[in-house]
């Protein structure tokens, strides 16, 4: 697999809007149940509780006000997230979502500021889970990726 399979992938599932308007969206958080970046904060903002997750670990759903969120610890506070740390998040949230029954999961374009330099990750990412999935004969749930402005 290239990187520009993996750009086009990721550019199938990316739509711009509100990541809050979807019924199943993943939630980046940081470790020891803290608020990372807007999406934390308009959890918290909403009424709900970050669930304490270690780096690395299985994400956590939970749901609330009638929807399923999908909470994911992508940083903590002594290294800068990289390319490992994003396709982990990516793949946990998809499983998490497959896990709990969902068949269809809505993350945000990781990375804020610097969304571009992750999205071969997140793109290789979705690609090989959905091939791991076709090859478990289990039903892949649909993937958007959501973003509040255009990336080009």
């Amino acid at each position: 697999m290239n990187e520009s399979s993996a750009l086009a992938r990721l550019r199938s599932c990316l739509e711009v809007g509100d990541l809050f308007a979807e019924e199943h969206p993943v939630i980046t958080v940081k470790t020891g149940g803290r608020s990372y970046g807007a999406l934390s904060r308009q959890a918290v903002t909403r009424g709900m509780t970050i669930p304490v997750i270690d780096q690395l670990a299985q994400a956590v759903v939970q749901e609330q006000q009638g929807k399923h969120y999908i909470f994911v610890t992508l940083w903590e506070d002594e290294n800068p997230y990289d390319d490992r740390l994003v396709y982990a998040c990516t793949t946990r949230s998809i499983r998490a979502a497959y896990d709990a029954g969902l068949d269809t999961v809505s993350l945000p374009l990781i990375g804020a500021n610097q969304a571009w330099r992750f999205m071969g990750s997140m793109g290789r990412a979705i690609m090989e889970l959905e091939e791991l999935f076709e090859r478990q004969g289990w039903e892949f749930p649909e993937v958007r990726v959501l973003t509040d402005r255009i990336v080009s």
